[in-house]
């Protein structure tokens, strides 16, 4: 996850490191999403409510590996827009 630490994040500007943290959120989600390299997801699809942000995948039946790696690496996506992450 982008840390204050890292050289040239530190380097960047607020609105830039805001931009940074929530591609690197979806990125952490897509990467979680394809955990045992089948690339069995073909397509994405997000949307969004007052409390959850919801992906759904086509095709829904993705090995549980991918699915549970990806919630897994959805920590930086529920943090940077405060909404819990649904993938269906």
């Amino acid at each position: 996850m982008p840390k204050k630490s890292h050289r040239y994040y530190a380097d960047l500007s607020a609105r830039e490191k805001t931009i940074v943290r929530i591609l690197a959120a979806f990125l952490r989600c897509a990467d979680g999403l394809d955990r045992s390299h089948g690339a069995a997801v073909d397509a994405v699809s997000c949307s969004a409510t007052g409390k959850n942000i919801t992906l759904k995948i086509s095709p829904s039946d993705i090995p549980d590996v991918d699915r549970q790696t990806g919630l897994l690496k959805s920590d930086l996506l529920n943090d940077v827009f405060r909404r819990k992450v649904l993938i269906v």
